[in-house]
Parts: structure tokens; sequence; C-alpha cells
């Protein structure tokens, strides 16, 4: 990498440290609009889409050509897909030891088990 495009990185990532509070500003509406959808089923869900915001922020290369507003958008609806499928696999998890933890307290009569 050239002098000339270290320092136009570095020129983007300064603009970046400044704008961040107008980019969250920004990006607000998108973030709760998100986190609305997940937050019956993920617990704190829109801080993990303002986490996932902000971690797109930092990893965005302007140089790929990809719009800001589109990376940041997928960015957050992955993050927030990504979380709930977590947190689905993570329930069934949960509800397969319950079968398990019965099946073994279960009294060896049949006949009570019935009644």
């Amino acid at each position: 990498m050239s002098s000339r495009e270290n320092r136009g990185l570095i020129l983007f990532w300064e603009a970046i440290q400044i704008d961040k509070h107008l980019i969250c500003q920004q990006f607000k509406p998108l973030v709760k609009k998100y986190a609305g959808i997940y937050r019956r089923s993920v617990p704190d869900a829109e801080s993990e889409a303002w986490l996932a915001l902000l971690q797109a922020l930092y990893n965005f290369n302007p140089d790929l050509g990809v719009p800001l507003a589109g990376y940041l958008e997928s960015r957050v609806k992955f993050g927030l897909l990504n979380l709930w499928r977590k947190e689905a696999k993570r329930k069934q998890m949960e509800c397969q030891g319950d079968k398990a933890i019965e099946y073994v307290a279960a009294p060896d009569d049949p006949q009570a088990e019935l009644v």
C-alpha cells in the first residue's frame, strides 16, 4: 500500500470516528426496525443490533465499492439473524436436556407412570 493510499485510509478512519455519532443517529430507525423483528425471541436484540452496526462501521472498506448504507444494513440484519439462530439452537438443546432428565427420572414402574 502506498503512502498516499495509507494517508487516504487514515483520513477515512478519522472521519468515521468523528461522524460515528451522526451515523448512529442516521441509522437509528434501521436498528429499531430490525431489533423489533427479533425482540420476542432474542433478549437484548436492540443492543445486539447496535453492536453489529458499530462493528460494521469499523470493518467497512470503501475501496471495495460497496455503499456504506447497504453494507451497514446487511450487517445488522445478518448479525440479528445469526443471533436468533443461536438462541433457537440454545432453546432446542435446553428442551432436549429437559426431556433427557425426565426420562432418567422416570420410575421403573410403568403403572405408576400411567397414573
